[in-house]
């Protein structure tokens, strides 16, 4: 069998997933030292009650999903209030309070009204390497490991089993709101609008969830904070992860979506621990 590597596709796959990885890397150790200074960060204990309010989110995404049009505002309004968290948490490393709130609406506005697949594409990178990693910090790397483990089989049951996460997808892009990033086949594609992408998915587009790239960086900035050496070396593992996952849903004999958490957590958790053996 001969194996297709799709390397063009993958550069455009690393310059969306690399940017993420290192602006949540610098977002968790600017704040990790605003935050906890030289000392080393007390882990949120999680517990049942933890576990009941993620089961009624899960729950209540599902309710959403079955009616169009509460789903349709729903996800517009969700990704428009998850874009200005991330750009305001972003904007306080680089500019000063209030000028971080005047960059969050900056970033509302060009997403708002410069409606192609590169300015959604560059807002999630901002939304997700903001929000993020401020939930990372407050977690252990062995919580965050379990998070991995528990949330890549869900991905697998969501996709294979349920298939209620590609419905709730499909539903994502037919808002005009697909929480995650757009991959265009040609390059052209990142200047095409992104309400017009439907239709393309699969054959001109492909849709890279945000949690495939948001869930490793948990475990990046929970190490981070620790050790600038272990959160570099955890995220070079999980770019590792990514190619594996590019290459195994680019050399499927028919092109469906597929559960790509599980492999890119593998090689997360992976790079843990090589740095725990190292360290």
């Amino acid at each position: 069998m001969k194996i297709i590597f799709g390397t063009n596709l993958f550069i455009k796959e690393c310059l969306l997933y690399v940017p993420t990885l290192a602006l949540g890397f610098v977002v968790s150790y600017n704040y990790g030292k605003f935050f906890f200074g030289t000392e080393f960060p007390v882990s949120k204990s999680y517990g049942l009650k933890d576990v009941i309010i993620i089961a009624i989110c899960i729950a209540l995404l599902l309710l959403i999903q079955k009616n169009q049009k509460i789903s349709k505002w729903f996800y517009r309004i969700f990704l428009v209030i998850f874009i200005y968290g991330g750009a305001q948490i972003v904007g306080n490393i680089f500019i000063d309070y209030p000028g971080s709130i005047l960059f969050g609406l900056f970033v509302i506005l060009i997403f708002a009204f410069w409606r192609n697949v590169m300015t959604h594409d560059v807002a999630m990178i901002i939304a997700i390497s903001g929000i993020i990693p401020l939930i990372g910090m407050g977690l252990s790397p062995k919580i965050a490991i379990i998070a991995l483990i528990v949330l890549s089989f869900y991905d697998i049951i969501a996709v294979y089993k349920t298939k209620h996460m590609v419905a709730m997808a499909r539903n994502m892009i037919a808002s005009g709101a697909p929480f995650g990033f757009v991959v265009p086949i040609y390059w052209s594609g990142f200047l095409a609008n992104r309400n017009e992408i439907e239709p393309k998915i699969g054959d001109k587009f492909m849709l890279l969830g945000a949690g495939d790239v948001g869930l490793p960086l948990l475990l990046i900035s929970s190490v981070t904070i620790y050790s600038i050496w272990a959160g570099v070396v955890v995220g070079v593992f999980a770019m590792l992860g990514v190619y594996i996952t590019h290459l195994l849903f680019i050399n499927q004999e028919k092109r469906e979506p597929m559960a790509a958490l599980p492999p890119i957590a593998t090689f997360t958790i992976i790079g843990y621990l090589v740095v725990t053996l190292l360290s």
